[in-house]
C-alpha cells in the first residue's frame, strides 16, 4: 500500500499548477492517450468499413446475419434438380438460417386492375410489378409494418383474405392512385373504393390492395389485406409486394389437379366459392323488417350484379338472390370467390348473418402449408398421386377419397431461390464452403446438398463432388469484389499498423527515458533510505500503469468525442442511402469493446517492458545501483 500511495502521490501533483516533481507524469499520461486514441481510431474505421461494405455489396439484415442469395445449379454435370425443403433444413441444421422464396409478376398468378396503374418502366417499355411468395412474417417482408383498418368493410370477410406485404417507397413513388381508382371503379364495393386514398400522403390508410386472379377458369378482382412496410426483401432481393407462401401452395394445387376446384383466393383456410347468394324468406319477415332489410340487400346484390353479373333477382317478393355467372364448357361449377361475393353483401349495415348460408363453409380435407397440401386422394392428378404414393397404377385408382400429402418443394417442383445467412462476414467463407461443398468426397458423401462426379476423382480414390445449388451470378460477384475489398485493406492495414507500432513504441521509450532520467536522484534517495531496487521497479511500473489505464479512459472520451462530430454527417448518408441503412444510423466507427482490452493489455506490457529495460538501463536492479544513480 505504501508504493501504491507513493505512486499515485507523484502523478496526481504532476497535475497541480506547481507541482513539485514537474509534470513529466502529466506529459507521459497525454503521450499514451494519444497513442491509444491513435490506435483505437485506425482499428474502429477499419471495422468500419469493412461492416459498412458488406452492408453495401451484401446487405446485412440485423437480427439474421449476411444473406448469400442462392439458386439451384444448373450449371451442374449431374440434374441437379429444385432446391427442396430437405436442403433447407439440412442448412439450418448446420447453423444457417434459410429464407426460402418463389418470384411472381404482373401477369404471373396475379395481374394489376390495368396496366396504367404501375408506372415503373423495364427495358421491354412495360411495367415492372415483381413480388415474391414468401413468410410474411419473416425478414423478406421488411420492417417498420403498419396494418390500417377499413371500418367501413366487413372485418368478418376481412379475417378470411390473404395478407399481402406493400413496400412504401416503392407504391409511393409507382403507383398511380388515379388510373388504379378508375381500374376499380364498377367492378368493387363502393365501400372498398372509398378505402383508396385520394393522395400518396395517406397511403398508409389504404387497408385493401386489389389483384386480378385466374379463379376456376375466370378472372375475379381479389381483395388483400395490406400490410405496409419498408425495405422489403434483402440485399439484391427487392421486391414490390410479398405474398404469402401458402397462396402459392394452393394455386400449384389448383393448377396441378382441377378437379379440386379449390378457391385459392380465399385466404390461407380453404373456403368453398359460391355459387349464388340469397336473402332468407322476405315473406317469414314481418313488414317493418321486410321493408328495412330487402332495400339495402337489394341495393347490395345490385351492385355486385353489376361486378360480376350473373342472374339478379330483387323484385321477387319471397327473397332477394343472385346467382353467379355461367360456367359452361369449365372443369367447374358457375361459382365466384367467397371473399368477393360477401365483401358486396356485407355493404353498410348488412352482416354475414343477414344472408341465407354465407358463412363461410370450409372445404373438408383440403389443408395448406408452406410447402405442402393435403387433399383427397381421388381428386388428385394422377402425377402428384404417383409421386406423393410411389405406388403402382392399380393402387392410385383405388385410393378413394382418403387425404394425401402433396409436397410442392420437392426435386421436381422446389423453390426457385433462398436466402441463406451467414451470422456475420468472418462467417461467410464457411457459408460459402458448405454451398460449394467443398472438401466433400465420396468417403464423405452429403447427399442432400451435394452430388458425386463420375467424372472425377482423385489420387486416393475419391470422386469429386459438385453441389446441387449454386450462389447466384449476381451475388458472386458482389462477394467477389468485397472480398477484394477486405483483403486489400488486410494487406495494406498490416505493414501500416505495424509500422505505427514500432514508431509509437520509440517514442514511448524516449519518453519514458526522459521521465526516469529526471528522477535517477529520487531513486538512489529512495534506496537508501530503505527501499529495495525491486521495490523501486514496482512503483515506476505502477505508476506506468496508472498513466496507461488512465489515458485509456482519456482516450476513449475523445473517441466518442470525434463519433459526435461526425454525427450529422452519418445521418445524412443514412437517409440518403436508406435501402442499405434500413432506416438505422450508419456507424462508421464502432466501439471495438474487445479493442479497447486489447489496446490495454497491450500498452501496458509495452510499458512494463520498456520501463524495466530503462531503469536497467540506468542502474536500477544491479550492482553498484547508488553510484550508477548518482552519475
Amino acid at each position: 500500500m505504501l508504493i501504491l500511495r507513493m505512486a499515485w502521490n507523484e502523478v496526481f501533483r504532476s497535475f497541480l499548477p506547481r507541482p513539485p516533481g514537474g509534470r513529466d507524469f502529466a506529459y507521459l499520461l497525454a503521450l499514451i492517450a494519444l497513442l491509444q486514441l491513435l490506435g483505437i481510431v485506425i482499428f474502429s474505421a477499419k471495422l468500419g468499413v469493412l461492416e459498412r461494405s458488406v452492408d453495401a455489396f451484401l446487405g446485412k439484415v440485423p437480427g439474421y446475419g449476411v444473406p448469400v442469395w442462392v439458386r439451384q445449379n444448373y450449371l451442374a454435370e449431374n440434374d441437379a434438380g429444385a432446391m427442396t425443403q430437405g436442403m433447407v433444413d439440412d442448412l439450418e441444421a448446420r447453423g444457417f438460417p434459410v429464407q426460402t422464396f418463389r418470384r411472381t409478376f404482373d401477369g404471373d398468378i396475379i395481374r394489376l386492375p390495368a396496366q396504367d396503374v404501375w408506372t415503373e418502366p423495364r427495358l421491354n417499355a412495360e411495367p415492372a410489378f415483381e413480388g415474391i411468395f414468401a413468410d410474411t412474417d419473416s425478414v423478406l417482408a421488411g420492417q417498420q409494418r403498419t396494418t390500417a383498418t377499413a371500418t367501413e368493410l366487413s372485418q368478418d370477410v376481412m379475417s378470411h383474405m390473404w395478407s399481402i406485404v406493400l413496400d412504401r417507397e416503392n407504391f409511393a413513388q409507382f403507383l398511380d392512385l388515379d388510373a388504379y381508382r378508375a381500374a376499380l371503379t364498377g367492378r368493387v364495393p363502393p365501400a372498398a373504393l372509398d378505402d383508396v386514398p385520394q393522395d400518396i400522403a395517406s397511403l398508409d390508410d389504404m387497408s385493401l390492395f386489389w389483384l386480378e386472379m385466374r379463379v376456376n377458369d375466370r378472372a375475379h378482382l381479389v381483395p388483400f389485406r395490406v400490410t405496409w412496410a419498408n425495405y422489403l426483401g434483402a440485399g439484391h432481393i427487392a421486391p414490390d409486394f410479398v405474398l404469402p407462401a401458402a397462396l402459392h401452395t394452393l394455386e400449384a394445387a389448383a393448377s396441378a389437379s382441377p378437379g379440386l376446384c379449390l378457391d385459392f383466393s380465399a385466404g390461407p383456410a380453404p373456403i368453398a366459392p359460391l355459387a349464388g347468394v340469397q336473402s332468407p324468406s322476405l315473406l317469414l319477415m314481418s313488414a317493418e323488417e321486410r321493408a328495412a332489410r330487402s332495400a339495402p340487400m337489394g341495393a347490395a346484390l345490385t351492385d355486385l350484379h353489376a361486378a360480376l353479373g350473373g342472374s339478379l333477382s330483387v323484385d321477387n317478393p319471397s327473397r332477394v338472390s343472385w346467382s353467379a355467372p355461367d360456367n359452361s364448357g369449365g372443369t367447374c361449377a358457375a361459382t365466384v370467390p367467397w371473399v368477393v361475393a360477401a365483401l358486396f353483401a356485407t355493404a353498410g349495415d348488412l352482416a354475414l348473418s343477414d344472408w341465407d348460408g354465407l358463412s363461410p363453409q370450409p372445404v373438408p380435407d383440403v389443408g395448406v402449408d408452406v410447402s405442402r397440401y393435403t387433399a383427397p386422394c381421388s381428386a388428385i392428378n394422377p402425377r402428384e398421386r404417383a409421386f406423393a404414393l410411389g405406388a403402382a397404377e392399380s393402387a392410385q385408382s383405388s385410393c378413394g377419397d382418403d387425404p394425401i400429402t402433396i409436397e410442392t418443394a420437392n426435386a421436381s417442383s422446389g423453390y426457385d431461390e433462398m436466402l441463406v445467412f451467414a451470422e456475420d462476414r468472418i462467417g461467410l467463407d464457411g457459408l460459402v464452403s458448405v454451398i460449394s461443398c467443398d472438401g466433400v468426397t465420396s468417403r464423405a458423401p452429403d447427399d442432400t446438398l451435394c452430388m458425386l462426379l463420375a467424372s472425377a476423382s482423385d489420387e486416393g480414390g475419391d470422386q469429386a463432388t459438385e453441389s446441387r445449388i449454386a450462389i447466384h451470378n449476381i451475388y458472386r460477384d458482389s462477394l467477389m469484389r468485397f472480398g477484394f475489398l477486405s483483403r486489400l485493406i488486410d494487406a495494406v492495414s498490416g505493414p501500416v499498423g505495424w509500422s505505427l507500432v514500432g514508431l509509437g513504441v520509440a517514442i514511448l521509450w524516449v519518453q519514458l527515458g526522459t521521465v526516469l532520467g529526471h528522477r535517477r536522484g529520487q531513486y538512489a534517495t529512495l534506496i537508501v533510505g530503505g527501499l529495495s531496487p525491486l521495490q523501486i521497479v514496482v512503483l515506476v511500473c505502477t505508476q506506468v500503469a496508472m498513466c496507461v489505464v488512465l489515458g485509456l479512459a482519456a482516450a476513449f472520451g475523445l473517441f466518442l468525442a470525434i463519433r459526435a462530430t461526425l454525427f450529422g454527417a452519418i445521418r445524412a448518408l443514412s437517409t440518403e442511402y436508406d435501402r442499405i441503412a434500413l432506416g438505422e444510423m450508419l456507424d462508421v466507427l464502432p466501439v471495438p469493446a474487445l479493442g479497447l482490452l486489447a489496446f490495454l493489455g497491450f500498452m501496458l506490457l509495452t510499458g512494463w517492458a520498456l520501463t524495466y529495460l530503462q531503469l536497467r538501463s540506468k542502474g536500477v536492479s544491479r550492482g553498484g545501483v547508488i553510484d550508477r544513480l548518482m552519475e
